[in-house]
């Protein structure tokens, strides 16, 4: 029972942190005019939660806009809750079945 606490919760904990990064990871913009139209900028799997708004440099491009250089805004908690119970849930789901199928070898 203790060990499956301790994954339950190191997943949700790992569920939380990589949720977190995909609000923080923008995308590549090659070109002016991609820049142009670029930002807000949506980010957050599975559901878009957030934007990365109002970028605070002018790197040559081509760059990879993200959490580094712009101001980060949830714009739907309810998606980012989403986005978290989503993840944890494919989490367990891998544990359980790659579990049993080392039980089975």
């Amino acid at each position: 029972m203790k060990s499956k606490l301790i994954v339950g919760l190191g997943s949700l904990i790992f569920s939380i942190l990589f949720v977190i990064w995909t609000g923080m990871t923008g995308q590549m913009i090659e070109t002016e005019e991609e820049l142009a139209t670029a930002f807000p900028m949506k980010t957050g799997l599975p559901f878009h939660f957030a934007e990365l708004r109002n970028p605070l440099i002018d790197p040559p491009l081509p760059h990879r806009y993200g959490g580094d250089c712009c101001s980060i805004f949830i714009t739907s908690w309810s998606n980012f809750v989403g986005s978290i119970l989503v993840t944890f849930i494919v989490l367990i789901v891998l544990i359980v079945v790659l579990k049993r199928f080392l039980k089975a070898r």
